[in-house]
């Protein structure tokens, strides 16, 4: 019995070939001869040159993957306070040959989207995010970032269309996604965070942002709705909430109303417990 090895990419194929390897000619030779064309004819067979690509492709993906993804971590956490060019480079590296391989997951265009923003790519980063929100619109953190990026740049239609978006997705989809995420889990297991009270204040900062997109687009029907789907949402900061009601009724010359609320956002704001954040300091977040 002869062992034969063939090897094809990363991949092994061994076949067991039932043969005397006969030297001399006659009749020994005649009968070994069919059973070799037979190996040869069903060879192709035992070869799928699909799963062959496929261990290649995730050996590759081996090699990028990141040895430790604490630093990423620590990254997203501070925005880029702690890291340098050549982490961010690396973590750029192994998403972007994800999405190369795979480019129907959106969560590895989302990641690849925000090293993009902070390498100071914003149109790279803009069209990581299109590409993830185009995948998986029901996945709020990334239309929220890209609201964020599209507000940054005063581009008040495209925030205001995305963060709307953000703002209708289900909580418990994303939640969802991001505990079966294959892409997302190195980080969540390493991560010290109550996801769900996160994905709250990422709902408030979305609605704080398209109050004031549609605000600055003299929308101010559609800041009164925004509004009060805020203030009926109970978040944190009801003051601004109300604060931004108020001057979009006596925009539309609801004087009474808009008294009433003003009052209200000074009360709420007076007892308030912490400051909403200044709309520039809303950075971008991954979870």
């Amino acid at each position: 019995m002869i062992q034969r090895v063939i090897f094809l990419g990363k991949g092994i194929v061994t076949l067991s070939l039932v043969m005397v390897f006969v030297l001399a000619i006659g009749k020994e030779y005649r009968a070994v001869k069919p059973l070799w064309k037979m190996t040869v004819k069903n060879l192709d067979r035992l070869i799928d040159p699909e799963e062959i690509q496929a261990k290649a492709r995730l050996n590759t993906l081996n090699n990028y993957m990141p040895a430790s993804y604490q630093p990423l971590l620590e990254f997203v956490e501070s925005h880029g306070a702690k890291n340098n060019g050549k982490i961010q480079n690396h973590y750029v590296d192994y998403y972007e040959k994800i999405v190369e391989f795979m480019p129907q997951n959106a969560d590895a265009h989302a990641l690849l989207g925000f090293c993009y923003y902070h390498l100071a790519e914003p149109q790279k980063a803009i069209a990581a995010y299109q590409k993830a929100v185009a995948l998986n619109p029901q996945f709020f953190w990334s239309a929220y970032s890209l609201g964020v990026i599209y507000f940054q740049n005063q581009k008040y239609p495209q925030a205001s269309a995305v963060l709307s978006s953000a703002i209708s997705s289900s909580v418990d989809a994303t939640l969802t996604l991001l505990y079966r995420s294959r892409v997302y889990q190195p980080l969540i297991a390493i991560a010290d965070k109550d996801l769900p009270s996160r994905l709250r204040k990422g709902y408030e900062n979305a609605y704080v942002l398209l109050v004031l997109s549609q605000y600055r687009q003299k929308k101010f029907a559609e800041v009164i709705k925004s509004c009060r789907a805020a203030i009926k949402a109970d978040f944190e900061h009801k003051y601004f909430f109300y604060e931004y009601l108020g001057a979009a009724l006596d925009a539309v010359g609801e004087k009474g109303l808009a008294v009433q609320a003003l009052q209200q956002a000074i009360v709420l704001k007076q007892t308030a417990v912490s400051r909403l954040s200044l709309p520039e300091d809303i950075a971008l977040e991954v979870f």
